[in-house]
């Protein structure tokens, strides 16, 4: 309750109680008085009696306005669910494609050296050797190096036709495939000696893989090996 609806109730008291205070003293006059002066005690009466019925509405009214209206109800949204904020991606670190390339070079010639003893073979100086011990050794080494070629690359000759035999290009031949060679004039069709067929790979190239792809080759490709006594 409100210090001004307080006050408003002490002030409706206090006039009620003024106007009963008036309408009992308009009462005793009426009975204790000389008629002349009843017709004045009536009036005083009658005024009481209109000013209590007054006042009784009136506050009546106010204590009709002054009930609090109770206020609507609040409506509380319902809280947000917070996104999902998605975890970073980690990307594996860039690769140098030069250093991924020199890298399978090295792995492929360093299984060239394991089955076909290819870097012996080819760093060696056989000028001294006799015939009969090159072409023993060479045996072994084209057995070794053809094994490891073949398990890497699928190789097929690009001219089907022997060597030493006579081959001729059409118009439109592809020259990344066929090199010429000797007096070259004029335009195709040519006619020459097959000298040789040729190569390409046709398959999918299974280079060997290293155990780290991101650690750089050590450019080892053939520990050196100590005999234990």
């Amino acid at each position: 309750m409100s210090t001004r609806s307080s006050g408003s109730r002490v002030s409706t008291v206090l006039s009620l109680t003024a106007s009963a205070l008036s309408a009992g003293l308009g009462i005793w006059l009426w009975l204790n008085v000389e008629p002349p002066v009843r017709f004045g005690a009536f009036a005083a009466l009658v005024s009481s009696g209109v000013a209590f019925a007054s006042i009784f509405f009136r506050s009546t009214a106010a204590a009709a306005d002054s009930t609090p209206v109770p206020a609507p109800p609040v409506s509380i949204p319902a809280p947000i669910a917070p996104i999902p904020v998605p975890a970073p991606v980690q990307h594996a670190p860039a690769l140098d494609p030069v250093m991924l390339a020199d890298a399978g070079a090295l792995r492929l010639l360093a299984k060239l050296q394991e089955q076909g003893r290819l870097l012996d073979f080819a760093m060696e100086d056989i000028r001294t050797v006799p015939d009969a011990q090159v072409a023993a050794v060479a045996r072994v080494v084209h057995t070794g190096c053809r094994e490891a070629l073949q398990s890497t690359f699928t190789l097929e000759p690009l001219q089907a036709a022997q060597e030493g035999s006579t081959v001729t290009l059409a118009p439109g031949f592809d020259p990344e495939a066929n090199r010429l060679l000797g007096r070259v004039a004029g335009a195709a069709p040519f006619t020459g000696k097959l000298l040789h067929r040729g190569w390409r790979n046709t398959g999918a190239v299974k280079l060997p893989h290293a155990s780290d792809a991101a650690k750089p080759h050590s450019g080892i490709i053939a520990p050196a090996e100590i005999e234990l006594r």
